[in-house]
């Protein structure tokens, strides 16, 4: 059999010769004092030579040192992990072992260490455009964050992912109060100029933006026109009506009386001659009316500064704000309750109940009504 560390004869039925079993072990034992000494002095200066070397002059086989390298920087992140902080140079100089040990990005970071290190560098990341976002301070944003994401050796992907969560999260605290003020609009359109950061990556956070927008406009009393929508709805906007916001999917019931009659009587009926039937004692009854809530559709609510539009294939419902005397939200959507004798409860369900309810309840705080 050939030797599995030189390749040349062993002897009969041996895998190896003692001496390269030695040789292999001591060039493993010099490659673990190198990997020490460049992390302590924080520089790799020229390893991945003195590995190759090692590894060819010591007959260590390519299995064996690939686990070797991986052994060691587990180890080192381990240890600098101990003390429940990673300072930067610790994290600087793990990242460059990794391209320097020519270690496998997706394994080393799918490790247990390498979660960890993660956590803090996508937390460094949220906290570096955080603060950017308090302070004002978003113009060069992105460069603060690949100055972050070269520091702990992120894929250009891995840093973005950080990127959008950071976003979200910045969105969260700028919504803590309902709306996001004019300097943290300015900021928010810096992060997603920045990042070229698109609907395609969150929908939702895009829209939950622009409802804030949208909402802090009319408590302003300024009307403006945030929302383009594209469909065709059969509606007719007038001079000077501006479309707010379009719910898709919304339900829309109504309150209808039904008469029924109580205690009535079909009467007693009795013969008198053949063929020839009697019937006494038959009356209706009491008239008992009753007001049930019922499911007209479900079609699109237009929200106008001017009007509330309800649209179906088969109905459209129109309320002018003018008109509204009450607004109820309910826990999906609200009760609009129009002035008159006759009017009756509306009942919208949205399923984005305190929007609805903040947006309709203040277009009465909007000029030219």
């Amino acid at each position: 059999m050939k030797c599995r560390f030189c390749g040349e004869p062993a002897g009969f039925m041996k895998r190896q010769h003692p001496e390269c079993l030695e040789a292999c072990q001591r060039g493993k034992e010099y490659i673990q004092h190198c990997i020490d000494q460049i992390y302590d002095s924080r520089d790799c200066m020229n390893i991945d030579e003195v590995i190759a070397h090692t590894a060819s002059h010591r007959h260590i086989p390519n299995k064996v040192l690939k686990a070797l390298l991986t052994e060691c920087w587990l180890g080192k992140a381990e240890e600098a992990l101990a003390d429940g902080v990673i300072t930067e140079d610790e994290i600087s100089i793990l990242g460059q072992m990794v391209s320097a040990l020519g270690l496998e990005s997706d394994r080393i970071w799918k490790s247990k260490p390498g979660k960890r290190i993660l956590e803090y560098g996508g937390q460094a990341i949220l906290d570096t455009v955080y603060q950017a976002m308090q302070q004002g301070n978003t113009k060069n944003i992105k460069e603060q964050v690949q100055r972050v994401s070269r520091l702990y050796g992120f894929s250009d992907s891995r840093s973005r992912k950080f990127v959008i969560k950071a976003w979200r999260f910045c969105i969260d605290k700028s919504l803590e109060d309902g709306v996001i003020s004019k300097e943290e609009e300015k900021s928010l359109d810096d992060l997603i100029a920045a990042f070229e950061i698109t609907q395609d990556d969150d929908e939702t956070y895009m829209t939950k933006i622009v409802k804030s927008l949208v909402l802090r406009d009319v408590l302003n009393g300024e009307v403006n026109k945030r929302v383009e929508i594209m469909n065709d709805l059969p509606v007719i906007l007038q001079r000077g009506e501006i479309s707010l916001w379009l719910f898709s999917s919304v339900e829309y019931y109504e309150d209808r009386k039904r008469r029924q009659y109580s205690g009535g009587s079909s009467g007693i009926s009795f013969r008198v001659a053949k063929g020839v039937y009697v019937r006494t004692g038959a009356f209706k009854g009491i008239a008992v009316d009753t007001t049930e809530t019922v499911y007209v559709g479900t079609g699109m609510l237009l929200v106008t500064n001017k009007n509330l539009f309800w649209i179906s294939p088969n109905k459209v419902v129109k309320i002018q704000v003018k008109k509204m005397i009450a607004i109820t939200p309910t826990d999906d959507g609200v009760i609009v309750q129009k002035d008159g004798v006759t009017a009756k409860p509306q009942y919208f369900k949205t399923r984005d109940a305190w929007f609805t309810y903040n947006l309709i309840s203040n277009l009465h705080l909007l000029p030219c009504r």
